[in-house]
């Protein structure tokens, strides 16, 4: 068997969307500059003029899974993975999450109590959730499953977007409100919501019985010509052009409260909203039922078995094509924190929730940053992601004259040893800020 059909076969049940990347913010609070309105519209400009240039966001998640705990050294010095490891460790349904942003440009005014904004940016989301039974098929075979039937869930999700928007906040008081608007438009997007497959292996031969109910979804990312053989992945993002025919809105909610001098809270929501899918959109269908005599998955996608076998296999997996727009949410998210500043520290504690294709991630975020003199500011995280404990951040913001320099990330140790890697990010930027205040005012009532 070749090795592109164990490709194939894999893909098959796996169903693993191309790894993408959109970072939470919750980091940006720290930051005296544009970019805490990316969490928060609420957020009221420290400066009369603000340009952010370019910055990057990264954030990928394997859900508290410790590759180490899969990885060993052989006698010779070589990393060894024990996936029987990897996916012992494994939660039922396991989420997978991938993101990346890049934030073209932002600029913002402040008129007094009212600051007004204006950007672009381009996300691409990627999320699927891993069902721990698929896992073992792919790792073990069917063997364990002899006399029994299972039901596995293909679930997964990948878009790719721009965002052009325009915002404002304003002060009354102790209070900031503020909104933003955002005209979405849609590049790529691949999608399974509800598929599932039931597998029975009977107890003589092996033979197989497969139950299908497959429904997948696409906008310019698969392109499929009657058999699965055919089907293939674009991974070219320049043809889509810079414009197409996918598009929507959403809409950003913030609000924060000066509740003492040195004590503020705030609150948001988020990327509100949906994109409707026009360009190339396509749902693939399978409702099939196949029996198959004399099959051991693992020894096929090993290559030990015949190519008839396997091609028997990958013919339970034919989809049926229909052309047709479709509709999907945004993976909006919800932010809540506490702010406290004093004598050049800053300490917060910040709440986020996601929501993404069948399940929503949380964090957890607490960061001290001290301001050292004028230009250096130097912080540390602390945060918790869904079933991952092990995050400890690092954050640094330079300021030279106008120009503000920043990077953070949430997970210092990966950088030191991958094997330990459970989910890294960051984000590294800089921005350019004019007519900057020689103090902070304080807000009082008015």
């Amino acid at each position: 068997m070749t090795s592109n059909n164990k490709i194939i076969i894999a893909l098959i049940f796996a169903m693993v969307c191309n790894y993408a990347a959109k970072a939470q913010d919750q980091w940006m609070l720290h930051m005296p500059t544009l970019h805490q309105s990316y969490i928060n519209p609420a957020h009221q400009l420290k400066n009369k003029f603000e340009v952010s240039l370019p910055s990057f966001a990264f954030d990928f998640n394997t859900g508290g899974i410790n590759l180490k705990d899969g990885i060993s050294k052989n006698n010779d010095g070589v990393n060894i993975i024990d996936l029987k490891k990897i996916v012992g460790s494994l939660q039922d349904n396991h989420p997978f999450n991938g993101n990346f942003t890049v934030n073209t440009i932002d600029i913002g005014f402040k008129l007094k109590s009212l600051s007004i904004y204006a950007g672009h940016n381009v996300q691409s989301q990627t999320s699927f959730v891993l069902d721990k039974e698929l896992a073992n098929l792919l790792v073990n075979g069917n063997a364990p499953y002899i006399g029994k039937t299972i039901d596995l869930d293909i679930i997964g999700a990948s878009s790719t977007y721009q965002q052009f928007y325009v915002g404002a906040s304003k002060q009354i008081g102790k209070l900031a409100i503020g909104a933003k608007v955002k005209y979405v438009n849609g590049w790529y997007d691949v999608r399974s919501e509800s598929s599932k497959i039931s597998l029975t292996t009977a107890e003589d031969y092996y033979q197989i019985k497969l139950v299908n109910d497959i429904r997948l979804q696409s906008s310019g990312a698969i392109s499929y010509n009657g058999d699965i053989d055919s089907i293939s992945l674009n991974t070219d993002f320049t043809n889509a052009g810079f414009f197409t025919g996918n598009s929507g809105f959403a809409l950003d909610l913030g609000l924060s409260y000066q509740v003492t001098k040195n004590l503020s809270i705030m609150a948001s929501a988020t990327d509100l909203g949906s994109i409707e899918w026009f360009d190339k959109a396509k749902t693939f269908t399978n409702n099939k039922t196949t029996s198959l005599n004399g099959i051991n998955i693992k020894s096929i996608i090993d290559g030990e078995e015949t190519e008839d076998i396997a091609d028997s296999l990958k013919g339970a997996f034919d989809l049926v094509q229909t052309n047709g727009s479709y509709s999907v949410p945004l993976n909006a998210q919800i932010n809540a924190g506490v702010i406290y500043v004093s004598q050049g520290y800053t300490l917060s504690a910040v709440y986020n929730t996601q929501a993404y294709v069948d399940h929503n991630k949380y964090s957890l975020s607490f960061q001290a940053s001290k301001q050292i003199g004028k230009a250096l500011g130097l912080g540390l995280s602390y945060s918790i992601k869904n079933n991952d404990y092990n995050n400890i951040g690092f954050l640094a913001h330079l300021s030279l004259g106008p120009v503000n320099i920043f990077a953070v990330t949430q997970n210092i140790f990966s950088a030191l040893d991958s094997r330990k890697i459970s989910g890294v990010n960051g984000r590294l930027g800089l921005s350019l800020a004019f007519g900057r205040p020689k103090a902070l005012p304080v807000v009082t009532e008015e």
